[in-house]
């Protein structure tokens, strides 16, 4: 049922609610775009910071740091006492003292080197044995040396039963022959023709032969050859020594090394240099020894300056306590310890921890971040956009999101969007019609202007034959007297439930009627959001669409005059169950009876029921079409 306000007119001048509205869109659209700013992410980020348990931990230490507390301050008190410890004091004055640079330079070089090989050999068992053999009698000397015991290797060869015998061997007279014949090519000769003429088949060939022949046979000569050989003087003589019990001695040793041994030294002790080294060791006398030479030099490098200041420094309590602290842990911690303590970190720090809690705040990047906050939150946009995000004033952009727009602000009818005739008569014919009650023909988008961003249905009074669509006799070809037009979404956009508006002019002829509605597949269900004849008709009808009879519908009416001076903005919303009508938001009615459960498209059309007795053409004027739907599709 109408309110008071639509009994009475009073709706807000169009202008008005538009800006109005507008101007709200405008607003919320901001605070949407104002939502995903890198601005107010860097807010959001900020307030997460200042507000973390981690931020007001890291504020209370430092308004509650004091220096004594910390670990940095227990290690300049560690290193204070390292450093004035006596130890550590001694150390260092060593460490950089000239001293231990010339010890150390004199304990690399190679006097001292020299020095401790010396001292080692002095000390050795071979240095006191040399001593203590010079002060032996002559003959104890000789004993004793090496000498001696070449003379005694000699002399035990010299007696070798073996040696004696190769000698006498060799010594024989018959020894050169005995060599000779042995060396020479006819012993090998002697032993073929011995083997030759003691072969069987030699006795049996000279057996065989008679004497005559014999004589004068190869044979005969062998054995003459043979005979000669076996009975000269050098063959006598090899087979004596062949046979000596003294032979083997000289197989023994002929060529061997024991034999080359003994003969090199039974020259050396035959010389006169074994004469001389002989004379020279029973008469030499410890000064005369490299002995006695090593312990001079030995004695007077002891005495020398550098030796005393090496054994002195090396002997002292200061050089000891370096050997000590050297490398130790102690000194490691302590350098580290001096390290830190002289490091800009350390200075800073204590600098830092000796400032009042408050300047330590102030300075630190904690309260940087957040005074960065603080001045964030303070600006004008965050204010604003805190101040209306939650604003009930936007409560109906929140929950509605816009599905449908046109403005008609392109040059021609957007096809894409929108059919210029019946949706079936698109659909089944490729062509346009109108229906039976009609006195107008539906012209394919000849009665359609676009004109200042605005769409004007032309009704025009003219003649033209076209189809009609008869409840019994289906399609039919007859004569109109009028043309209109129309636009459809029957094939870019259908939608169930939502909130669907356009701003409209209706024309003041009131027996042209100017209608924004919704249907389905079929003509009911049916939604009259704006149906402007004598009167502007708000209303909805559902039932069968074959049974014309059975169809119910729900209406409201009002004055269509008011209506056709201006623009208006008509509204539906389609709820689950119930149906609202709005004209520049104020309710003009509302049902929840035959509420569609299916998607509907949208119609605007203009058109002809009967007689025209205005002038014409007349236009009914669109400015703009718009649909939403809830957030959740409801």
């Amino acid at each position: 049922m109408a309110g008071i306000r639509v009994l009475l007119g009073l709706f807000p001048k169009t202008g008005d609610y538009e800006s109005k509205r507008n101007q709200l869109e405008s607003e919320y659209k901001s605070l949407l775009a104002f939502k995903g700013s890198k601005e107010l992410r860097k807010y959001h980020e900020l307030e997460e910071n200042v507000l973390s348990e981690e931020f007001l931990k890291k504020k209370k230490e430092i308004f509650s740091l004091r220096f004594k507390q910390t670990e940095d301050y227990q290690k300049e008190r560690d290193f204070l006492s390292l450093k004035n410890s006596r130890d550590i004091k001694l150390f260092y004055k060593i460490k950089e003292s000239q001293e231990l640079k010339s010890f150390q330079s004199f304990e690399k070089s190679g006097e001292l080197k020299d020095y401790l090989s010396l001292e080692k050999f002095i000390n050795s068992e071979e240095f006191a044995t040399v001593k203590q053999e010079t002060l032996l009698s002559p003959k104890q000397k000789f004993a004793k040396s090496d000498l001696h015991k070449t003379l005694q290797q000699y002399e035990q060869l010299n007696n070798d039963h073996r040696i004696k015998a190769y000698f006498q061997f060799i010594n024989n007279k018959a020894f050169s022959s005995f060599q000779s014949f042995k060396m020479s090519d006819q012993l090998e000769h002697f032993k073929k023709l011995e083997k030759e003429v003691n072969s069987s088949a030699f006795l049996n060939k000279v057996a065989s032969m008679k004497k005559v022949d014999y004589k004068v046979s190869a044979e005969r000569r062998m054995f003459d050859e043979y005979r000669v050989i076996k009975k000269s003087k050098d063959y006598k003589n090899y087979v004596k020594l062949s046979q000596s019990s003294l032979r083997h001695h000289y197989d023994e040793l002929h060529d061997s090394d024991e034999l080359e041994v003994f003969t090199d030294l039974k020259t050396f002790i035959l010389s006169d240099d074994f004469k001389r080294q002989r004379k020279e060791i029973e008469t030499t006398n410890f000064k005369d020894t490299d002995e006695y030479k090593k312990l001079q030099k030995y004695q007077d490098l002891k005495k020398s300056e550098k030796f005393r200041f090496y054994y002195k420094f090396k002997e002292s309590k200061g050089y000891k306590n370096y050997l000590n602290l050297n490398n130790s842990d102690r000194i490691t911690n302590f350098e580290t310890l001096r390290d830190y303590i002289d490091s800009d970190d350390f200075k800073r720090f204590k600098a830092y921890c000796l400032k009042t809690p408050k300047k330590r705040w102030t300075e630190s990047k904690e309260y940087e971040i957040l005074q960065e906050f603080e001045t964030l939150k303070r600006s004008e946009k965050i204010v604003w956009y805190f101040k209306n995000i939650d604003s009930k004033k936007f409560a109906w952009y929140r929950q509605w999101d816009e599905t449908f727009l046109e403005d008609f602000s392109t040059a021609k009818i957007d096809t894409k969007k929108w059919l210029t005739k019946y949706y079936w008569g698109n659909k089944m014919l490729k062509d346009s019609y109108s229906l039976s009650h009609d006195k107008h023909f539906v012209t394919d988008g000849k009665n359609l202007n676009l004109e200042n961003g605005k769409l004007h249905i032309v009704t025009r009074k003219e003649t033209v034959e076209g189809k009609s669509w008869h409840p019994t006799m289906g399609f039919i070809t007859r004569e109109f007297a009028y043309t209109s037009g129309l636009i459809s979404t029957g094939e870019s956009y259908r939608q169930k439930y939502g909130t669907f508006e356009a701003k409209i002019k209706l024309n003041e002829a009131k027996d042209i009627q100017n209608a924004f509605w919704m249907v389905g597949n079929t003509m009911l269900p049916h939604i009259d959001i704006a149906k402007a004849g004598k009167k502007l008709i708000v209303g909805n009808a559902w039932g069968n669409s074959h049974d014309i009879k059975s169809t119910q519908r729900f209406s409201d009416s009002l004055g269509r005059n008011r209506f056709s001076k201006d623009y208006f903005i008509y509204t539906l919303e389609w709820l689950p169950g119930k149906l609202t009508w709005k004209i520049n938001g104020v309710e003009i009615n509302s049902t929840t009876k035959g509420v569609p459960e299916e998607p509907m498209y949208l119609v605007l059309s203009a058109g002809v029921q009967k007689e025209v007795s205005s002038l014409l053409p007349a236009s009914f004027e669109i400015d703009w079409v718009r649909c939403y739907q809830t957030n959740n599709g409801k």
